[in-house]
């Protein structure tokens, strides 16, 4: 585990994926089953990233994107503009697949928020 602390928003490993620019990403990435992408799990002003695999991909007229594994407070199934399924309203996002992303995950990176 390794303790990363930021003092912005703009300072996160997914910084600029709001809901638009993730269903861009999702919508011309050209993804498809067994591909990897980002999920951001938050919960109190902390954040942590994981990495995931897809398979489903346009799953229902939803076109909905199911990936391997559920979170503590999140489905398996994800809204093209990165919200989840089961909680669109909580900090359970998908996030497009960036260096940072793919970086925080790999490194285990908890990163705590002080504003």
């Amino acid at each position: 585990m390794k303790l990363v602390t930021v003092k912005s928003y703009s300072e996160l490993p997914c910084k600029d994926q709001a809901t638009d620019q993730v269903k861009a990403w999702t919508m011309n990435a050209g993804l498809k089953v067994g591909d990897q992408v980002g999920v951001r799990e938050g919960y109190g002003g902390t954040y942590r990233y994981y990495l995931v695999k897809l398979v489903a991909v346009d799953h229902t007229k939803q076109r909905r994107l199911v990936v391997d594994r559920s979170f503590t407070y999140a489905g398996k199934s994800y809204y093209r503009n990165g919200k989840n399924c089961k909680h669109p309203t909580g900090q359970t996002m998908l996030v497009a697949t960036t260096s940072e992303v793919v970086t925080a995950a790999n490194e285990d990176w908890h990163v705590v928020m002080f504003i």
